[in-house]
């Protein structure tokens, strides 16, 4: 535990998918992740000095370019990038081992191998304080994702949406 002053490093975990290998790929990719969990870890690193204890997010989407930008503006807003995944069925699993525990977890509807709503559903029965954030371009979506208390952005939306949707998650924490 760090005391008032000092600072502690939290690199974010992200989603194994096989031996050795993470969601993102290639080196391009791993240099993004390292710049990602480097900015994420600078911030929390200055809410630590600040004496404030950093709150943490998941990132889950599938799609690489969007989880590296939304990893960016969450880290630079001072929180802590807990986790990042590119499937609905690995943040379940992160969450039911309780190896994360995410304040906000900010995920995508369309993805492969379990939706967002259906991982909303399975995270909220394991880690029912939990908030969630569903994006999507999918419009259709809305009434089911608010009718579950989930928070909603359709996407495109500017990073201001992004930011404040964020704030008034971690207001009802």
């Amino acid at each position: 535990m760090a005391t008032k002053g000092t600072i502690e490093f939290q690199p974010a975990l992200t989603a194994s998918l096989g031996r050795g290998r993470t969601s993102a790929s290639g080196p391009e990719a791993a240099a993004r992740a390292g710049t990602a969990q480097k900015t994420a870890s600078n911030a929390v690193s200055r809410a630590k000095v600040a004496g404030e204890v950093a709150k943490k997010i998941a990132i889950v989407d599938n799609d690489e370019e969007l989880r590296f930008l939304f990893a960016q503006v969450v880290s630079r807003r001072g929180y802590q990038v807990e986790f990042v995944a590119q499937d609905g069925d690995e943040i379940v699993d992160a969450v039911s081992k309780g190896s994360i525990h995410p304040d906000v977890i900010l995920m995508d509807y369309r993805m492969a191998r379990m939706n967002g709503l259906e991982a909303a559903a399975k995270v909220l029965r394991i880690a029912p304080k939990t908030q969630i954030i569903l994006d999507t371009a999918d419009d259709l979506v809305k009434r089911d994702a608010t009718s579950a208390g989930l928070f909603f952005l359709l996407k495109p939306f500017p990073t201001v949406a992004l930011v404040k949707t964020i704030e008034d998650a971690l207001a009802r924490t």
